[in-house]
């Protein structure tokens, strides 16, 4: 008998209003992007533009009709891996956009003490714009040929930048960005959600073999 383990729940929706508020948002970040320094200290890509601890996307009421969607998915995501979201509260905190242009990338990383990350596409080109990758935290040293790729024996899968196109998945999964080659400018936004207990609910529930 093989069983799997320890398995990796990805979400992926589209925000149907996305076109209501793409180019006033998209257009806002450009002017902040004028007018505050970037954040993101000490990443690789030096010239990427982020606004991390330095602009809140949750206090920007612009920005509320889609950190509204992305709650929403929170809410279907924990629902679908079994957090109890009567036990705990689960919060953005400080969340913020990215500007790539041309030769910008970001290096794979995790998101530490967090319980989902999620990437919002706001702005650029699907097909030419740079692609989010996500892999396993532990690759195998040597990657034995496949007959065919599954999601059982890839190390990493992409997904396209299509504005109004939300992912998420759990704190503790690497992923990166491609150097984007457009000349058109890429804005995601990324939002990392954390749990706060509510007091006097739920238990924690025994470890077994389901």
């Amino acid at each position: 008998m093989i069983e799997q383990i320890f398995p990796e729940s990805v979400l992926v929706e589209d925000f149907k209003d996305h076109n209501k508020y793409a180019e006033h948002l998209s257009n806002k970040c450009f002017d902040i992007e004028k007018k505050i320094a970037k954040g993101g200290v000490g990443w690789l890509s030096k010239n990427t533009y982020n606004t991390m601890e330095s602009w809140d996307l949750a206090n920007d009421k612009d920005f509320d009709p889609i950190t509204k969607f992305i709650q929403d998915q929170v809410k279907i995501y924990c629902r679908y891996v079994g957090i109890n979201i009567n036990a705990v509260q689960i919060e953005p905190y400080l969340p913020w956009f990215n500007v790539y242009r041309k030769g910008d990338f970001q290096e794979f990383h995790h998101h530490s003490n967090t319980v989902l990350s999620a990437v919002y596409f706001l702005y650029g080109d699907e097909k030419k714009g740079a692609k989010l990758y996500l892999k396993k935290a532990i690759n195998d040293m040597i990657n034995p040929m496949q007959v065919q790729p599954t999601f059982l024996n890839v190390d990493r899968i992409h997904y396209t930048p299509k504005p109004g196109k939300v992912v998420m998945f759990r704190g503790h999964v690497e992923h990166a960005v491609e150097q984007h080659e457009d000349d058109e400018p890429r804005i995601s936004l990324a939002y990392n959600f954390y749990a706060r207990p509510i007091r006097g609910q739920g238990k924690i529930a025994p470890l077994h073999r389901y």
